[in-house]
């Protein structure tokens, strides 16, 4: 046998056993042992067992070691771990365990709640204002509100209210005219949040927020502010930055992920696998996905999978007049670059966990505690870090640091590939579900993808034979 396979080291050893226990924060005499039960309110019964108490790692402030260094160490010893396995444990928030339609719901009560606070402070001459006199009650007020919002996302609702806020807040705390200011009066609020450090896009996000109450909200008296050049002049970039963008994923990865769904022996690991990649042939959102209020395997003559297919009536483009009171039908053909069909392999994983698809179900649920899943969908966030786990990919490569792995990268790795082997731009804002201001006789219903999914088969069939190579560099 090989030495260096047989040498032991202590400190090593001694390392790995004192970062295995947990720590414990130093104690009172009279909170430990017998003395807690005479002196204290601890009124359970006494239970000492025969081995003594459970061995925790040592307080290092009691014995003199850096607990910096300790922390540092311990994050590397992590870091390593993660390069060989991945747990939910580590990329998973562990909220309030409600369906995305009750979180949905009180977020635009909140959002509700926060405009009719920030509405009570506008001056009484405004639009609004009069039109808020006109209800009689507050339910009134409150009905009114969610009309207005309808079919408004409720986190645009709160940050175009949160900003509005900080305007109220300095017209009051100048002693200024109340809400809807002069144009003037809100020049000099930019020029200000400028001087302060502001940052350009900050700027822009407050014009937005004006924008947000003269068209929404039906506040005539902003449109002179929109009018204003010297405002939007403020909130221009004076030097140009470029744009960051999510990076496309490549063969490699895509096959890692097919190799999880095949072979993880953490099931968690390989349902995600499974949910990334119907996020990536579908060309969709997550956010979108994870809505999804259908989920069906759509099979050809022969009863052999052909397309995975899920229906969201809640997306980006929902209010587009193409898309206008029609669900957006996603789909995925079942052939991926690994040259198989990975519908099956992660059907069965799925089946494993006791997961069941929409209307009942979630396409990925947020797993809980006890490994089981919860009502609530897997977020953008959450995705991001669970898939940079799995393909041992950093925020930022050392490699090349302008790349940057997150959720959006699912969605734009097939368009990438596609604008890569030349495909046309009305054919790639097909498979990208994009509304186009382009005048065509265009619906994106079963049929209606029929021509873009054929397209997306043949990019994925030549990349599976090894004909299209779309990580080469273009030449």
């Amino acid at each position: 046998m090989d030495a260096s396979t047989t040498a032991f080291s202590f400190d090593a050893a001694l390392n790995v056993a004192f970062n295995s226990a947990d720590a414990e924060q130093p104690k009172q005499i009279w909170e430990t042992s017998i003395w807690k039960h005479i002196f204290g309110s601890d009124d359970t019964v006494l239970d000492f067992d025969v081995w003594g108490p459970q061995v925790t790692r040592p307080t290092p402030s009691l014995w003199g070691v850096d607990s910096q260094i300790l922390e540092t160490e311990t994050e590397l010893a992590k870091k390593r771990a993660h390069a060989h396995t991945c747990t939910y444990m580590d990329v998973v928030s562990f909220k309030p365990d409600i369906p995305w339609q009750d979180q949905r719901e009180a977020d635009l009560q909140r959002g509700i709640k926060l405009w009719i606070a920030v509405t009570s402070r506008w001056s009484d001459q405004s639009t609004l204002a009069v039109k808020l006199g006109e209800m009689r009650t507050e339910e009134e007020v409150f009905t009114m509100f969610a009309h207005v919002f309808s079919g408004r996302a409720p986190v645009t609702i709160r940050k175009r209210g949160a900003a509005i806020l900080k305007v109220c807040d300095y017209l009051e705390q100048n002693a200024l005219e109340p809400f809807p200011m002069k144009e003037i009066t809100f020049y000099r609020f930019l020029c200000r949040a400028e001087a302060m450090g502001a940052p350009a896009s900050r700027l822009k996000g407050m014009i937005q927020a004006i924008a947000f109450c003269r068209h929404v909200l039906d506040v005539v008296e902003l449109q002179c502010v929109l009018d204003s050049k010297r405002c939007s002049g403020v909130a221009r970039e004076s030097c140009p930055k470029e744009r960051k963008q999510a990076s496309p994923l490549t063969v490699c990865e895509l096959n890692k992920l097919h190799m999880l769904v095949d072979t993880s022996s953490d099931p968690w690991d390989a349902v995600f696998a499974g949910a990334a990649l119907l996020c990536c042939y579908c060309r969709g959102r997550w956010g979108d996905l994870m809505r999804g209020e259908k989920a069906f395997v759509d099979c050809d003559e022969g009863g052999k999978p052909a397309y995975f297919e899920t229906r969201t009536g809640r997306h980006k483009t929902m209010s587009s007049q193409m898309h206008r009171h029609q669900f957006l039908p996603m789909v995925a053909p079942v052939k991926g670059v690994h040259g198989g069909d990975w519908v099956g392999p992660w059907l069965q994983r799925r089946r494993e966990l006791g997961l069941a698809f929409p209307p009942q179900g979630l396409i990925m649920p947020a797993p809980d505690r006890e490994g089981g899943a919860s009502q609530r969908p897997l977020e953008s966030g959450e995705c991001g870090k669970w898939l940079r786990r799995v393909l041992d990919i950093g925020i930022a490569e050392t490699t090349d640091p302008d790349r940057r792995v997150s959720s959006h990268s699912l969605k734009c790795t097939m368009l990438s590939f596609a604008a890569k082997r030349g495909l046309s731009v009305p054919d790639r804002l097909m498979l990208g579900y994009h509304a186009s201001q382009m005048h065509m006789a265009m619906v994106y219903s079963r049929d209606g993808a029929a021509a873009s999914l054929l397209l997306l088969e043949q990019l994925i069939d030549d990349i599976a034979r090894g004909k299209f190579k779309p990580d080469s560099t273009r030449i």
